[in-house]
């Protein structure tokens, strides 16, 4: 890179402000596991285990899956994506993963155990730019059998 492309580079980068904001907009409880997906259109996703309803960190039991998508810094939304589990039993949705294309649409993973028996499965949920919910399902057609993390990856889409 010549000596005038890297000043210009200086120069930009000096005259951007980076701000930071945190993702989950409850603190109560416990949150885990982020991943995070950026596309071209200045769009980021974050995607975390939530477990509100417990006080000890090392305990994902009754974690849920949440999303929060920021346009150029500024937050869209939040939501809540897995769906709880069997009353009366540990269940968990645990380890997610996020991918972003560049429409901003958001693919998100996890593993879930929603009986408590200890196996997973593995669901994805598809979500607009606004928030809204475009489509849902899970990998594999076997209930229960799945032992290793998911991932994402919108650039395949």
């Amino acid at each position: 890179m010549s000596a005038i492309a890297t000043a210009a580079v200086a120069a930009a980068l000096a005259a951007t402000t980076v701000t930071f904001s945190t993702a989950n907009t409850v603190a109560t409880g416990d949150q885990d596991g982020p991943a995070i997906a950026t596309n071209r259109s200045g769009q980021v996703a974050v995607v975390w285990e939530d477990d509100r309803d417990a006080a000890e960190p090392g305990d994902d039991n009754h974690s849920e899956i949440y999303l929060r998508l920021f346009g150029n810094g500024t937050p869209a939304y939040e939501v809540k994506l897995s769906g709880g589990g069997t009353t009366g039993t540990d269940w968990k949705h645990i380890t997610p993963d996020v991918g972003l294309d560049d429409r901003g649409n958001a693919v998100v993973v996890w593993a879930d155990d929603p009986d408590g028996n200890g196996y997973f499965n593995v669901p994805y949920r598809v979500v607009s730019p606004t928030g809204a919910l475009l489509a849902s399902g899970r990998v594999g057609a076997t209930n229960g059998d799945w032992t290793n993390d998911a991932s994402a990856d919108a650039s395949r889409m």
